[in-house]
């Protein structure tokens, strides 16, 4: 049984997985994340998640939310954040969320995203195919971006509870 979807379908499991897994980001900033900056980031995302909605980040989402808020009210700049600091501190937050998610976790969402694609009735093999190349490559760069936010991950550890609500498809099971 998938845990981490229970009653999904393969497809909507791969894209679940795939949105939480489609970070298209920068290069990590040269400053490491303090704990204060992620906890500004979490706070920050909490205040906004209700009307911009759940964040599947990437670097344009990012711009966008920022904005977004600057006609809304500012919420981010109030926060001390310029664009290019939300954007880095956003981007580290995420990362070292990632690098926070256990190793045995991430194995298992992608052994069981295999597994349903190789019993799933209405794909052709060729179908399956392409999907498990695009599986493969969303875990290499899954492997990545945990890679880039090991630096951060200890500033990051103590909100990972508060960001598991806030991403759109949480990778642990609860």
């Amino acid at each position: 049984m998938n845990g981490y979807f229970p009653g999904v379908p393969l497809r909507a499991a791969l894209r679940l997985a795939c949105l939480a897994l489609t970070f298209v980001l920068p290069p990590a900033a040269a400053a490491a994340l303090t704990a204060q900056d992620a906890d500004r980031v979490v706070t920050v995302m909490e205040r906004l998640q209700p009307e911009f909605g759940s964040l599947a980040y990437d670097e344009e989402v990012a711009d966008d939310w920022f904005a977004r808020d600057a006609e809304a009210g500012g919420v981010i700049a109030k926060a001390g954040f310029t664009r290019e600091s939300w954007r880095d501190a956003l981007n580290a937050t995420m990362c070292g969320y990632l690098a926070n998610i256990p190793q045995g976790t991430v194995d298992t969402l992608f052994r069981e995203l295999a597994e349903r694609l190789s019993k799933a009735p209405k794909l052709t093999s060729g179908q399956k195919a392409e999907i498990a190349v695009f599986v493969q490559e969303e875990r290499a760069r899954m492997d990545r971006l945990r890679a880039e936010g090991g630096a951060d991950a200890a500033a990051v550890r103590p909100y990972v509870e508060r960001l598991r609500r806030l991403v759109p498809d949480r990778l642990e099971q609860d």
